[in-house]
């Protein structure tokens, strides 16, 4: 670059000035590529700062002190490469997975034969492996997620793409424990072991007619759906039944959620006839069940129904949105028909008792009584509509008389 004439005052012939740097130039060439340069980047920056402008013998002194200090950096970077490699060197062979050092070879090799050794190998194989499956787990599941938001129209499709998605695991048999591999001799050992180790208790047990039926519907939960018991498909997803299994431990979720939108979800498994006046008879008084459930109230306005008890419970318009839940094809599961006898003795009550366990009262017994019966008048209304509606599929015709 040519040097600018410093500190010369503008004449007639000289039009050219840098105010930066406060230099003239003698053609406009000069001038342009004098913007390009270094030092006039330089006095720009010592303009913004509110410095004086340096001449650009100054400058070049400037950056030959930084190209020395530099090369001093490297030279010392080398250095001290070279010392860290000595002491290596020194010190023997490194470990990396183990973190320890060997003087000599012969140590090293014995190290890398030992048990400890080959066990820390395989442990960090294993957490990269899960650290691995974790990403495409979480890949897997915004892509499912996607693919069922496209398809939310039609709730015939939205139920066979969950059925599809749900049924890549194996059924926990009811004398299996939900949540690890025991396996039990009988259904009153299984529910002894999981209220002992894990505290699960069956909500409700001495209301419950269908206890094997139950049981095997939470294992189609978690064993096929993958599903937590306490979060019921409102919490996050799991891939795997390991995963559920860690998830329901860990959270401290090893419990049954029994209420709201889940009574109906569990009403074929229990009969709360016995906690009436006149259980004999196995029925309820009619008029009171009127009194407690008014005809009226019936007529959902809005996205909220609230129960007789005070719970709150989603506009059915928006289930496929939140809610989805999937009820197992065995027919030991969905039989109404047929009352089972609650096959667990007095003894194991005792037991049960003994473990935790306290039965359900009955004002709470008569007030879910209530809320199912309030959430069946409200199913068979709207089942009464969906006929309606679907009976309307023929023209009608005016009558052709008086012609």
């Amino acid at each position: 670059m040519v040097e600018p004439a410093q500190n010369q005052l503008a004449s007639n012939s000289f039009r050219h000035t840098c105010v930066a740097c406060r230099v003239v130039f003698a053609d406009q060439n000069a001038h342009r590529e004098h913007f390009k340069s270094d030092f006039h980047r330089y006095n720009l920056k010592r303009k913004i700062a509110d410095l004086a402008p340096v001449v650009y013998e100054t400058f070049r002194c400037k950056v030959a002190e930084m190209a020395l200090q530099k090369v001093d950096s490297l030279i010392s970077a080398e250095e001290n490469e070279s010392k860290i490699h000595a002491h290596q060197q020194q010190q023997g062979k490194k470990c990396t997975i183990c973190q320890k050092f060997y003087q000599s070879d012969a140590a090293y090799d014995n190290h890398c034969k030992s048990k400890k050794h080959l066990e820390s190998v395989q442990k960090s194989i294993t957490i990269q492996n899960s650290s691995s499956s974790a990403v495409v787990a979480d890949d897997q599941i915004s892509s499912t997620i996607l693919s069922e938001d496209l398809n939310l129209e039609d709730d015939g499709s939205s139920w066979e793409d969950v059925e599809s998605v749900s049924g890549g695991g194996e059924a926990i048999t009811p004398r299996n424990c939900f949540f690890c591999p025991e396996n039990c001799q009988d259904l009153q050992q299984n529910l002894h072991h999981m209220a002992l180790k894990h505290g699960f208790f069956v909500v409700d047990l001495d209301y419950c007619v269908d206890l094997e039926g139950l049981l095997t519907y939470l294992g189609q939960k978690v064993g096929q759906g993958f599903v937590c018991l306490w979060c019921n498909e409102k919490g996050r997803r799991f891939k795997s039944l390991d995963a559920v299994q860690k998830h329901m431990i860990q959270k401290g979720h090893c419990r049954m959620y029994h209420d709201g939108e889940a009574m109906l979800e569990y009403e074929d498994f229990y009969d709360y006839s016995s906690s009436y006046p006149d259980a004999g008879d196995g029925k309820m008084d009619v008029d009171e069940e009127e009194e407690d459930i008014n005809l009226s109230s019936l007529e959902v306005n809005g996205y909220e129904l609230v129960l007789p008890s005070g719970a709150t419970i989603g506009h059915r318009s928006l289930f496929v949105y939140f809610r989805q839940n999937l009820r197992p094809t065995n027919q030991i599961c969905l039989s109404k028909t047929s009352k089972k006898a609650n096959p667990v003795d007095q003894q194991f009550f005792g037991r049960y008792k003994a473990l935790g366990w306290t039965s359900t009262s009955p004002a709470l017994v008569k007030r879910k009584e209530r809320d199912l019966a309030y959430l069946r008048k409200i199913r068979s209304k709207h089942y009464m509509r969906l006929g309606v509606k679907a009976n309307k599929l023929q023209k009608h015709f005016k009558s052709q008389i008086d012609f």
